[in-house]
C-alpha cells in the first residue's frame, strides 16, 4: 500500500486507491472528501504489448507503471465519485465537482471550482485579490484550539470580515509569542 498523509481536521468517505507501495498521497488540513472517490496512481495494463493483460506483473514484482504521486492542498472539497489520476496537484481551497476526472499532470489552481471529464476550471471561488490574501493567511495553520474557539469565522459569508478577524487573531498570537 502506498503512503497516505492526512492533515488535521480532514475526513473522507471510502477512497479506492490503486498505487505502488513506494508512492504517496498527501492530503492537507481541513479537507472534505466524499465517498466513492478513486485515486489511481499506478496501472498494470500496457497498451503497447501483445496483450493488455498484466502477465507476470504483481505488486510484489513492482512492475506497475507509476503515474506519479498525488498532492491535495488544504481546505479542499472533493465531490462524490471523483477520479484522481496520479501526478496531479490539487491546490488550496479547491472544489472538485462530483463525478469529475482530474487527470495526470493536471494542477488545479488555488480556490478554483473544477468539474467535468477532464476537470476544467469553471470559475474561482473569490476575486484574485481575496485569493492572494487567503493564500498568505494560511488559516489552517492556526491550530485546533484557536480554530475551534473561532469556528464561526469559517462560516462567514462576508469573506472580508472573516479575513480581517483571522488577521487580528494571528497578530494577537504573534504579540503574545514575542512577549514570552
Amino acid at each position: 500500500m502506498c503512503k497516505v498523509e492526512v492533515g488535521q481536521g480532514s475526513y473522507s468517505g471510502p477512497i479506492d486507491i490503486l498505487a505502488s507501495k513506494d508512492q504517496k498521497i498527501t492530503i492537507g488540513k481541513y479537507c472534505s472528501i466524499a465517498s466513492d472517490v478513486s485515486v489511481i496512481m499506478a496501472e498494470d495494463h500496457n497498451s503497447k504489448s501483445l496483450s493488455i493483460y498484466p502477465f507476470g506483473r504483481t505488486e510484489t514484482t513492482n512492475r506497475l507503471n507509476k503515474l506519479g504521486d498525488v498532492s491535495i492542498g488544504n481546505d479542499v472539497w472533493i465531490g462524490k465519485g471523483v477520479t484522481i489520476l496520479g501526478g496531479c496537484r490539487i491546490g488550496d481551497g479547491v472544489i472538485v465537482g462530483a463525478k469529475s476526472l482530474v487527470t495526470s499532470k493536471q494542477n488545479l489552481a488555488d480556490y478554483g471550482i473544477y468539474g467535468g471529464i477532464p476537470a476544467k476550471l469553471l470559475r474561482y471561488r473569490f476575486p484574485q485579490e481575496t485569493i492572494t490574501k487567503l493564500k498568505d493567511l494560511k488559516w489552517w495553520d492556526l491550530g485546533n484550539k484557536i480554530i475551534a474557539k473561532n469556528a464561526e469565522l469559517f462560516s462567514f459569508e462576508n469573506i472580508d470580515v472573516a479575513i480581517r478577524e483571522i488577521e487580528r487573531i494571528k497578530e494577537l498570537i504573534r504579540k503574545s509569542t514575542e512577549n514570552n
